[in-house]
């Protein structure tokens, strides 16, 4: 089990997959570019003043184990695209099992601040320091930080998508595994989603931190079972969940 002093910086180093949904401007083709990443995460908790020992350790652990979640079975080998490619993929793209990530554009300058603010977002009493995006193929490495977690260079959702929005919170602002954000083209197709998915859809999102927050307490509950033992993330892994499109 991964255990941490008060203080104790710690950086989470990932190779991962993204596939980009990249769209020719000169004949309105696309085309999938399937890119090598390093991804580099620096964090390190802050604790509040009453926190005990015990305290440090399962926010660290919780917080590692979220990122590490995000960047296995979320973000590898992912369909990156941006809102010129948006049709595209709900058209083409939807029989496949990879998971979906929505962005304001697909450069890697842009998505590195994307995954900064998702990963400030799911972690609590953390300091996300730099996020680094390294290219395994022409070795350029992007590095974000934002002490000021602003995130000024992030649009707002009108910007991204049109019609009803179903989150007034984009989903990098989100604690839950969401990469993807809709909406309804009207009332009807909006109260329809409202009524029949939106439950279920949240519940997806959050049953996997649910479960490893679950996991992380028991490991560092002395005399139980599952005292330090090691998670493994794969019976948490659920791939082939995709946000209902209406």
């Amino acid at each position: 089990m991964y255990i941490t002093t008060r203080n104790n910086y710690t950086k989470i180093t990932k190779d991962i997959y993204l596939i980009k949904v990249l769209e020719n401007t000169e004949d309105t083709m696309y085309s999938l570019d399937v890119i090598p990443y390093t991804i580099n995460i620096e964090f390190t908790l802050v604790p509040e003043d009453n926190f005990k020992d015990s305290d440090v350790s399962f926010y660290h652990s919780l917080n590692y184990h979220k990122m590490n979640f995000m960047l296995e079975a979320v973000f590898d080998n992912a369909l990156v695209f941006d809102p010129s490619g948006a049709n595209f993929v709900l058209k083409n793209c939807m029989d496949l099992d990879n998971p979906l990530v929505f962005v304001p554009n697909t450069g890697d300058a842009a998505l590195n601040i994307v995954l900064h603010a998702k990963f400030k977002a799911i972690t609590k009493h953390c300091y996300i320091g730099n996020v680094e995006l390294v290219d395994l193929r022409t070795k350029t490495s992007y590095t974000y930080t934002d002490d000021e977690l602003d995130y000024e260079f992030l649009p707002s959702m009108d910007t991204m998508i049109d019609g009803i929005k179903f989150n007034e919170i984009p989903w990098w602002f989100r604690d839950d595994i969401s990469t993807y954000d809709g909406s309804a083209k009207d009332q009807e197709e909006y109260d329809t989603f409202m009524e029949k998915h939106f439950e279920d859809t949240q519940y997806h999102v959050r049953e996997p931190f649910d479960k490893i927050e679950e996991k992380v307490k028991s490991i560092l509950n002395p005399g139980t079972k599952d005292t330090g033992e090691i998670i493994n993330l794969d019976e948490y892994k659920k791939k082939t969940w995709k946000p209902k499109i209406v």
